[in-house]
């Protein structure tokens, strides 16, 4: 068997290989961190509004429902040793500029939930428009009506979920 020999052809070529293969790291690292405030607001949002969609609505619509620790919560508001308190609307979570998500469910005239809206009040912490003043008709005349959009008023950025129970 002859003896095989590691030549310096081959260093060139592991090491053209190694750096190549850190620069795709380094940008898919890159790229990842540098991913726009939009985008990451969104998908956030995302996560918080996957899960109060998924809580019991009964501990909801009471507006006193306390869930310990030992019952389910949402994971963006878990935190040791204390209970998060449900009600249709309040605080979750954290937007990339360290604020809390609002959350607010809006009723129609009826008393029926009709939309979900989860927002963030931007880099500067003030609402554009406070979802506090957004009623059902406010956003039926705006035409969200569909199942899920992606807004920004200013620097605000959320998603409002309509939550048509009739189909």
């Amino acid at each position: 068997m002859k003896n095989q020999q590691f030549k310096t052809i081959d260093m060139v070529i592991l090491i053209v290989m190694l750096v190549a293969l850190g620069g795709v790291s380094l940008g898919i690292i890159r790229h990842s961190r540098s991913q726009d405030p939009a985008s990451q607001v969104l998908r956030m949002a995302e996560n918080i509004s996957s899960q109060l969609l998924n809580l019991d609505r009964k501990k909801f619509h009471s507006h006193l429902g306390n869930l310990s620790l030992g019952e389910r919560v949402p994971s963006s508001s878990a935190q040791k040793n204390r209970s998060f308190r449900l009600g249709s609307e309040g605080v979750i979570g954290e937007d990339p500029w360290g604020q809390p998500f609002e959350y607010r469910f809006i009723e129609d005239s009826k008393g029926q939930w009709t939309y979900l809206i989860v927002w963030s009040k931007g880099p500067d912490n003030v609402a554009t428009k406070p979802i506090s003043e957004w009623t059902n008709d406010f956003l039926v005349t705006q035409n969200y009506t569909n199942d899920r959009h992606e807004v920004r008023m200013g620097d605000d950025f959320g998603l409002i979920y309509s939550l048509n129970l009739s189909r």
